[in-house]
């Protein structure tokens, strides 16, 4: 079943929705109680702006996971894109609160807090995300949840002190 992740993955990241849902059912139908391919699935409805369809499965999904901070944090995301703010901010507290016990990554609220049109607070997280060596920036130029930073100059900045590619204009 993880071998088939990739693949829908960049299934979901080229726009081929309808391709991803299907490889995502067909794995769902073999391993039912796969929390990252719910997770996965509710991205697709959450890109097809089919919100409640992709919380739902996010949910299912956290539920599953015994409540991990990567598909906790997605839920925040897809609240945050969804206009409900209110319980996106949970999200955040939740994590921040679990941040006491255990290393949940700054990045993570930088999705949420961008997608919540919290630029000035995402940039704060992502600079904590390079100050704490987060491997996850390494995909920040391909995060479609971050896309609303990209015309700052700070995500620029950002880019050239990771190495990882200068933007034009920059």
């Amino acid at each position: 079943a993880v071998l088939i992740d990739p693949l829908n993955i960049a299934l979901l990241r080229a726009g081929r929705l309808e391709q991803a849902k299907q490889q995502l059912k067909k794995l769902l139908d073999m391993e039912p109680n796969y929390p990252h391919a719910w997770w996965v699935l509710g991205q697709t409805y959450i890109s097809e702006s089919r919100y409640e369809e992709g919380i739902s499965r996010i949910e299912k999904a956290l539920d599953l996971s015994r409540n991990n901070a990567l598909i906790l944090s997605g839920l925040g995301w897809a609240y945050a894109i969804s206009s409900r703010e209110s319980d996106a901010q949970k999200v955040i507290d939740e994590l921040k609160g679990r941040m006491k016990k255990e290393y949940i990554r700054p990045y993570l609220f930088a999705k949420i807090y961008a997608s919540l049109g919290e630029i000035d607070q995402a940039f704060e997280w992502l600079d904590k995300a390079y100050d704490e060596h987060d491997v996850s920036l390494a995909f920040m130029l391909n995060d479609e949840t971050l896309v609303m930073l990209h015309s700052d100059q700070r995500f620029n900045r950002l880019l050239k002190k990771i190495n990882l590619i200068q933007l034009k204009g920059s």
